[in-house]
């Protein structure tokens, strides 16, 4: 069982783009065989920021909220962890990493300066998360 902590800009990715990379990733973390892990805190953010007038010429509210309520229904739902260090070079970030860590999730992230930081957790971009995909299971 693959467990997989989706950054919440590869979801807002793939509200702008339902054709692109980030929502073929969201998609196949949302297949059998794969544990979306989803947290209170991860919640709050991803409904704080798609909430954000300037993505309203990508998408509407109503189809963020469809579809963080998919999301919240289909995940594996983790206590947000306490951190006590930073782990990551942005401590907005930190979260992510701590979520992963305790779920032992890879996290996916369009974030470059994560994908490059490789500490406690595998920190995989969209496309690598779905190169690691058998055809079977997209």
């Amino acid at each position: 069982m693959t467990r997989v902590v989706l950054d919440p800009n590869v979801v807002v990715s793939a509200l702008i783009a339902p054709e692109g990379t980030s929502r073929r990733a969201l998609d196949a973390a949302l297949i059998d065989g794969t544990d979306l892990i989803v947290s209170a805190q991860w919640l709050a953010e991803i409904g704080e920021v798609t909430g954000r007038p300037r993505f309203r010429r990508w998408f509407s509210v109503e189809a963020a909220q469809l579809l963080i309520a998919e999301m919240w229904r289909a995940g594996l739902q983790f206590d947000d962890p306490v951190r006590s260090k930073p782990l990551g070079p942005d401590p907005d970030d930190d979260y992510l990493l701590a979520l992963a860590e305790a779920a032992t999730a890879v996290l996916v992230t369009g974030d470059s300066a994560l994908v490059e930081h490789q500490g406690v957790v595998t920190v995989l971009s969209p496309a690598a998360f779905l190169a690691t995909r058998t055809p079977e299971g997209l």
